[in-house]
């Protein structure tokens, strides 16, 4: 015998969330990338942006937090996504993408090609 069983609402949220914050990974690390090797630049942004700084750390202030990104927690604690709490987000990762990319070109125009 088997049973039905239902998946969180907020699951619906879940793969357009982790798209969004993929994006924001790979941005940053594209941008970081220009700066250092580019395996080393996607760690750095990888570790940085995971919630592995503390507040005392300077990446903390500018990397953003993939946390609110991360509905598995939430799905645990029982809390409710709204649409409205989703388009933030999305809105979020759209201006801190748009920003990335805006530096990473800035420092492609400037970056010496050999």
């Amino acid at each position: 015998a088997s049973s039905n069983v239902e998946l969180s609402p907020v699951m619906k949220y879940a793969p357009w969330l982790m798209f969004c914050r993929q994006l924001m990974l790979g941005s940053v690390a594209m941008l970081l990338s220009l700066f250092m090797h580019p395996i080393i630049g996607c760690i750095l942004a990888f570790i940085a942006g995971n919630g592995l700084c503390s507040p005392g750390n300077p990446f903390f202030y500018l990397l953003p937090s993939y946390t609110p990104f991360n509905l598995f927690q939430q799905i645990l604690q029982g809390s409710i996504v709204k649409a409205g709490d989703v388009g933030l987000l999305t809105l979020y990762a759209l201006d801190f993408v748009v920003l990335m990319l805006l530096l990473t070109w800035w420092r492609f125009q400037r970056k010496e090609v050999c």
